[in-house]
């Protein structure tokens, strides 16, 4: 028979960075649309019933380059698929779930036999075996092989180690791991899946018995743990950012160091880096004065802590580099300062910094000094 016509192709012409909203060029003929998300060859993630200006509701846990496409469809015609569109996101900061595969039930005989799956601070996966006899890996354990992600085989990316750490099988213990090579592209949130036969050695009543479960199935999302993970530290709050890109804010307790992600008006990243207290945003050919960026802050755990994991992206914060507000010297968001005007004149008494931007409307430029109750004062400038 013939086949049916095909929709043209649509074109996207835009994924925002920040707010996630995707713009196309619909078809003539279409009834609806969906998008499919890869990373390299893995598909992760699929939306359907997409509309022009909706938002794509995908957040990685990892920062990386994906790759767009627009599917048109229609009944009674053949869908017509987009070119990819490469869009870049940041790691959301959202948590990770907890492991669908804690003590999972393997078998009821013997005691009973479970599985527990996490993965460990150095990014390998664990494999647990646990029951009132103290049941041990035998043969292959499981079948490595049968690991998938995204339909891909696992051990193309993890090699299988014993509890010793050396290379092999697992028989007689009741660990092995599977530890990412070096050119692992297998992130954390990613989802493996396992159907396949388990094998184990039991011994009851002074007599070994060694037996299996064929089809034994499981999803594990990679990453995740057994137990609630460790507590993020505070957001951060951005007070004030100065023309010339000195960064206001006040340092959270127990954190280590801070980032700063810019967005253009286009919601593009277009830099992150490290910043300190008082410390400025380097312009450098990406940020140019007179246009509009959205900031966020960060702020990061010691690397390898094992007491606090990294805050939350904070607030916006809405940058026009070159005009603005400037202080000449730090005050944190909730310092109570005096402000007066250059000749001494008392404007505001008592006024908290954040709130200072906000009253004071630019009328051409003037300079204001700032002085707290302690006698620390500073100057600042409105453009």
């Amino acid at each position: 028979g013939t086949s049916c016509p095909s929709l043209d192709a649509p074109v996207i012409t835009n994924i925002s960075g920040a707010s996630k909203v995707i713009t196309f060029d619909a078809v003539e003929g279409a009834e609806n649309y969906k998008v499919d998300i890869y990373r390299g060859n893995f598909a992760v993630y699929t939306q359907a019933d997409v509309t022009n200006g909706d938002t794509i509701d995908f957040a990685p846990y990892v920062e990386s380059d994906y790759t767009v496409y627009l599917t048109a469809e229609a009944e009674g015609l053949q869908p017509a698929v987009s070119e990819g569109y490469t869009w870049h996101l940041a790691a959301s900061g959202a948590d990770l779930p907890l492991s669908e595969v804690c003590s999972k039930e393997v078998s009821a005989a013997d005691g009973g036999v479970y599985l527990t799956v996490e993965t460990d601070a150095e990014g390998r996966i664990v494999f647990t075996l646990s029951g009132e006899n103290n049941p041990v890996w035998r043969g292959g354990g499981l079948q490595v092989d049968m690991l998938t992600v995204y339909g891909d085989k696992l051990q193309n990316y993890f090699d299988k180690k014993g509890e010793d750490g050396t290379s092999g099988y697992a028989a007689g213990t009741t660990v092995f791991t599977l530890v990412p090579r070096s050119d692992i592209r297998v992130h954390y949130g990613d989802v493996i899946y396992y159907k396949g036969n388990v094998e184990w050695t039991v011994v009851v009543d002074e007599q070994t018995k060694n037996p299996w479960a064929g089809n034994y199935e499981f999803t594990y999302v990679y990453g995740t743990k057994c137990t609630a993970s460790l507590p993020r530290l505070d957001t951060p709050v951005i007070s004030n950012i100065t023309g010339e890109g000195v960064i206001s804010f006040s340092a959270v307790e127990n954190a280590d160091s801070y980032k700063v992600f810019v967005y253009d008006a286009d919601e593009e990243l277009v830099t992150e880096q490290a910043v300190t207290v008082g410390g400025s945003i380097e312009k450098g050919e990406s940020v140019l004065d007179g246009f509009t960026y959205t900031v966020y802050l960060q702020a990061l755990a010691a690397e390898g802590s094992t007491e606090y994991r990294d805050s939350q992206l904070s607030e916006p914060y809405t940058w026009k580099p070159g005009t603005g507000t400037g202080v000449g010297i730090v005050f944190t968001a909730e310092a109570v300062v005096n402000v007066y005007t250059i000749d001494g004149t008392l404007l505001m008494s008592g006024a908290r910094m954040q709130d200072i931007q906000a009253t004071l409307a630019p009328q051409g430029t003037q300079i204001y000094i700032l002085k707290d109750k302690n006698g620390k004062s500073g100057k600042l400038l409105v453009k």
